[in-house]
């Protein structure tokens, strides 16, 4: 199953090989929160006692955050609004990140943003709640316990002020931690997984990975992503995709002891089966882009500089990847180019990489990745597979 999980992560380019950090314990309400008084609180007046046991009594919203971070960025109006509502209760925000300060002070220049700001150097409390994805909002009740994990922009004032009177958080409960309840039993496809579900995405609720606990969760993807994602390809390698519903689909498949043959002959029997559709692999001989290892490839190519969730900002002309492997770069490449490239680096660690191209010329960000990364590229013809779909009849609907 792990082929499958990096072929997800690559395809959601948003939370690259949080795997490998090794996944903690998913929170549950009423659990007792991870220690925090490793992180290191920025200054603007006293800084809190950060032992639960000195914050017993207080409502807590301990958010998980980064400078780069898009929606994370976005949410920052409404925290701003939201503390000022709240000004009278009880109430430690703190937005807690893994970059340096100096990131977190570049940011702040442009930026007013309300709560207390602390650093998590390592990622160590991040790992510790066992964050997937960011935005990741966990907040304790004055009970001293998780009364729910969210989203900073799901949060209202009601919320808070209800649970600092001591009722439960009905905010809206993060997707990534949504518990599954529907099941499948394909029978003769070996040991069935515990649980498979496959529904339309919440429009507007964006895309998003994690594998955690051998539980695979697929969040906003196209129906042809998924099929790329069962087969362990790219999705510009599945041919057929017309014959594939528009719109996006969440997938959460929890697998735990299914070997990697049952989980791909269920998964795929469900997507199969849901879209109308026959799928097959097939190995076609085409011309690729091929990169190698150069001379001048160990000196130029920066190590990851930080421990700490893998993350990718991008924009219309540049990508920034930080504590991310080679084939997490060939992935965005072959969708910047439009033609398969093919990493024969032979190189197994994370990386930092920085690139820039002119939107009008993209081909020219191939000469940015051998003066600057050290890395050889070559046309040549390779075996690449490939994914065929044939459609059946038509979809389901799912709900």
């Amino acid at each position: 199953m792990q082929s499958y999980v990096r072929i997800c992560a690559a395809l959601a380019l948003a939370a690259l090989l949080l795997a490998a950090a090794g996944p903690a314990q998913a929170l549950r309400i009423g659990d007792p929160p991870p220690s925090i008084v490793d992180l290191e609180v920025l200054g603007r007046g006293p800084l809190p006692a950060l032992d639960w046991e000195s914050l017993h009594g207080r409502v807590v919203v301990l958010d998980f955050w980064a400078p780069w971070c898009g929606p994370c960025r976005d949410a920052v109006p409404h925290q701003n609004a939201l503390l000022a509502e709240v000004r009278d209760l009880d109430l430690l925000w703190i937005s807690a990140t893994a970059e340096s300060e100096e990131a977190v002070e570049r940011f702040l220049e442009g930026v007013e943003m309300e709560g207390r700001i602390a650093l998590d150097p390592g990622g160590d409390v991040a790992r510790a709640y066992g964050v997937p994805a960011m935005p990741w909002t966990v907040v304790v009740g004055p009970d001293g316990l998780v009364a729910g994990v969210t989203r900073p922009d799901s949060l209202t004032a009601d919320h808070l002020r209800s649970l600092a009177a001591g009722e439960a958080l009905d905010a809206p409960v993060h997707p990534l931690a949504r518990g599954v309840t529907a099941g499948l039993d394909l029978g003769e496809t070996g040991e069935a997984l515990e649980r498979l579900e496959l529904r339309r995405s919440t429009p507007g609720a964006g895309k998003n990975w994690a594998f955690e606990d051998d539980r695979l969760t697929c969040l906003g993807y196209r129906p042809v992503e998924l099929f790329a994602t069962a087969y362990g390809v790219r999705s510009s390698r599945v041919e057929g995709a017309d014959a594939l519903p528009p719109g996006c689909f969440d997938l959460i498949a929890s697998s735990p002891g299914v070997d990697q043959d049952s989980f791909h002959a269920q998964l795929l029997a469900t997507l199969e089966e849901q879209f109308a559709v026959e799928s097959s692999r097939v190995q076609r001989e085409v011309s690729a882009i091929v990169l190698s290892s150069g001379r001048k490839t160990e000196k130029l190519l920066i190590p990851a500089a930080e421990k700490g969730p893998p993350s990718i900002q991008r924009s219309p002309g540049g990508v920034r990847l930080r504590n991310a492997p080679i084939d997490a770069l060939t992935s965005i490449l072959e969708e910047l180019l439009s033609a398969p490239v093919v990493d024969e680096t032979g190189l197994t660690g994370l990386y930092d990489f920085e690139l820039s191209w002119d939107p009008a010329f993209p081909d020219e960000v191939l000469a940015q990745v051998r003066r600057d990364l050290g890395l050889k590229t070559a046309r040549a013809l390779r075996l690449i597979d490939h994914v065929v779909l044939e459609s059946t009849g038509e979809p389901a609907d799912p709900p």
